[in-house]
């Protein structure tokens, strides 16, 4: 909608100038944004109306707005993360482990932020499985933790966590003797 009212600005005024006079009627922002628009939608007597420097500075600003918006974005996931339960849970069952600490090199022990990309990673209503990357003075691996949503209890159970290090190495954790199915409910029993 913002656009037809650009487009029809731009068309109705005949752009006469898109960077030196602007519209009294219009505020700021849509003169600026008129402006922009008119770069790409109107070109005056068959030739663009702006330089190249000036598409080129539009270019590296849309850039970085973008990159910054990514960068935030992935930062913000990666800290939701870090504070769910089947990642803090995960963590806090390796700390409580002080054999696989010590064939690590920890303390101290480095939680590194969760590749977003990699497969193993899954969320869903019911379940999650993720590959928490950590390391030590001495080794680094990933701690592999599965959890099963509580639905009756409303939180996450852990049901195994497993230490895999770069070596190849596998060292187990922690296993739930709570078998899955008992802690998947479709919905609580109404009272």
């Amino acid at each position: 909608m913002a656009q037809n009212r650009i487009l029809e600005i731009c068309i109705r005024s005949e752009v006469i100038n898109c960077f030196g006079k602007s519209n009294p009627g219009l505020t700021n922002v849509e003169n600026h944004c008129i402006g922009l628009f008119c770069i790409v939608l109107h070109p005056i007597q068959g030739r663009m109306p702006a330089s190249w420097q000036q598409l080129r500075q539009l270019a590296i600003f849309f850039t970085v707005v973008s990159s910054t918006g990514c960068a935030t974005m992935y930062y913000m996931i990666q800290k939701s993360f870090s504070k769910k339960e089947y990642f803090t849970g995960a963590i806090e069952k390796l700390e409580s482990k002080p054999s696989a600490l010590e064939i690590i090199g920890a303390p101290p022990l480095k939680v590194h932020t969760l590749r977003l990309m990699d497969k193993y990673n899954h969320v869903d209503k019911s379940t999650a499985q993720i590959k928490i990357p950590v390391s030590g003075s001495l080794l680094a691996g990933n701690l592999c933790s599965s959890a099963v949503r509580d639905h009756l209890n409303q939180r996450w159970d852990l049901q195994d966590v497993v230490l895999e290090l770069d070596n190849g190495q596998s060292i187990p954790i922690y296993h739930s003797n709570i078998p899955p199915a008992d802690l998947i409910e479709t919905s609580p029993v109404p009272s």
